[in-house]
């Protein structure tokens, strides 16, 4: 079971802290899905962080080019604050159609705090540019700071209105990566993440 393990417990792997049907396709023909099934329910980093289901309204619509929508929240850590050299937020942005996503950690919920976030994530986007940004109706995106970044980098803003409605993309990655972290926190004994975000991010 060593070659599970150390699939499972690699950050930068797309199998680390993630689901059976990761880490079944990382493990190949070297093991059934029955056993990678079973490896996992003896993890207590596998076990002890599945989140529930639940099921939100969820916006709907037709995005057929890359960068056409990219959707943008924050993840709330406060209570992580002190392990990590103060940072309290993770903006998380995912275009909605590669999938594909940015997070940067962030010390305080402010519209400059979020503007210079997102001019971070632009710098490290080779290029990409979102034709859309949706995102809540929060002061941290709809602030003087974060439009005028918006409008500098001619990047239309469009708000989910109603707080019942979930952004379907943001919501479902943000669930993963926070039961990705969590896992990674329970395996190594620790609540430090900014170390090894961007490898938990991009794996």
């Amino acid at each position: 079971m060593m070659e599970l393990e150390k699939l499972y417990y690699d950050p930068a792997h797309y199998a680390g802290y993630s689901a059976v049907d990761n880490l079944s396709r990382a493990a190949k023909t070297n093991f059934s899905r029955t056993t990678v099934i079973q490896w996992l329910e003896s993890q207590d980093a596998y076990t002890l962080h599945r989140l529930s289901q639940r099921k939100f309204p969820r916006l709907h619509y037709a995005v057929t080019n890359i960068d056409d929508l990219w959707e943008a929240d924050l993840i709330e850590l406060r209570n992580l604050k002190s392990y990590n050299e103060g940072y309290s937020y993770l903006l998380v942005i995912i275009d909605v159609l590669s999938k594909y996503a940015w997070v940067e950690p962030l010390r305080a919920k402010t519209s400059n705090g979020v503007a210079s976030a997102f001019q971070r994530v632009l710098s490290r986007s080779e290029g990409r540019v979102p034709v859309y940004l949706q995102t809540d109706k929060g002061k941290k995106f709809i602030g003087r700071a974060m439009q005028k970044v918006l409008e500098e980098n001619d990047v239309r803003f469009r708000v989910a209105r109603n707080p019942d409605v979930k952004a379907t993309v943001v919501e479902r990655f943000k669930r993963t990566l926070k039961e990705r972290m969590w896992r990674y926190f329970t395996h190594k004994n620790t609540r430090r993440y900014v170390d090894v975000l961007q490898n938990i991010v991009s794996a």
